[in-house]
């Protein structure tokens, strides 16, 4: 296996482990919005970061493989809904720092799943 299909291949495995992470982060928000526990950027913070460097991962494959060629599936929904992804994430954890605490969770459960759903349909979208 060459360099590239290696590097492509990383990619992919990685956001598997994204995946789970952001759901891990959305069931979490819920258990602690219905515990009514405080507020804490912790989770979420980390699951942006982690989907933010899978996001700059997934550049390099795209130009290292020409991306743009591979048919519309990966050439447009792949980088669209990751896009999406990565901005939701980062709006849950800035609009849930404003709010009260149960009210935070829900927020960053709500934007989180809806990120969930973007990366959901991106993974499918690079598989197609």
């Amino acid at each position: 296996m060459d360099m590239t299909a290696e590097i492509a291949n990383g990619h992919g495995y990685l956001g598997y482990a994204v995946l789970l992470a952001i759901l891990g982060v959305v069931a979490y928000a819920l258990v602690q919005a219905r515990n009514g526990a405080a507020y804490s950027e912790g989770p979420p913070r980390l699951v942006g970061l982690l989907l933010a460097l899978q996001w700059v991962y997934g550049i390099i494959v795209y130009v290292q493989i020409s991306g743009w060629d591979g048919g519309p599936a990966l050439a447009y929904v792949h980088p669209l809904a990751m896009t999406g992804a990565v901005a939701l994430s980062g709006i849950a954890t800035s609009r849930a720092r404003e709010l009260p605490a149960a009210e935070a969770w829900t927020t960053v459960a709500r934007l989180q799943g809806i990120a969930l759903g973007l990366v959901g349909i991106g993974v499918i979208a690079a598989a197609a």
